[in-house]
């Protein structure tokens, strides 16, 4: 009898260990897995971190450049604190007294419908113009000078007939201009 205990005895260490030896290997086997998965989630995040790290040293140039910008904005568009309409306006004042003092008569002008392209309100603007070559030229030369910026979008040149000799050729404009405001 003693026989079969013994051998009932090893069996059930036998089988106690396996079971233990099994679960064992589940545990490790897991661990394992989520060792990997979170090294695996570390390579991802370390360029991430790297490039925030960057960023946070580069913090005074971007604040430095972000100034610039605003600085070259502030000059070179209109500001969002200006109504559209008082915006309009003032830029038909400023392109129609350009067009006198270059030489130029403004038949009409026309201020048209802004219209917003992200964070930029386009405005623009239609001006008849009579006058001579020279002081087209002179206003075409004009243009660019203007701050906030006035780009030219359409211009339509004809010759205006006139009776006689004339030593002045004479010519007809249509100019569409444009400007840029910014929008809150």
């Amino acid at each position: 009898m003693l026989g079969i205990r013994t051998r009932r005895g090893w069996t059930v260490l036998l089988i106690t260990g396996v079971a233990v030896l099994v679960a064992l290997m589940l545990v490790l086997g897991s661990l394992w897995q989520a060792y990997h998965e979170y090294s695996d989630q570390v390579d991802a995040l370390e360029p991430r971190i790297a490039r925030l790290i960057g960023i946070t040293q580069s913090h005074p140039e971007l604040l430095e450049a972000n100034l610039l910008i605003d600085a070259q904005l502030a000059e070179l568009a209109y500001p969002a604190s200006q109504d559209g309409t008082a915006t309009g306006t003032a830029m038909q004042q400023v392109v129609r007294n350009l067009a006198q003092s270059s030489g130029m008569e403004v038949s009409g002008s026309q201020i048209l419908p802004a219209r917003s392209e992200g964070n930029l309100e386009m405005i623009s603007l239609n001006l008849t113009l009579t006058g001579g070559l020279r002081a087209l030229e002179s206003l075409l030369l004009d243009l660019p000078t203007v701050r906030p910026l006035v780009f030219v979008d359409t211009i339509v040149i004809q010759p205006t007939r006139v009776r006689g000799s004339v030593e002045v050729q004479e010519v007809m404009v249509q100019i569409g201009v444009t400007s840029v405001r910014l929008l809150p």
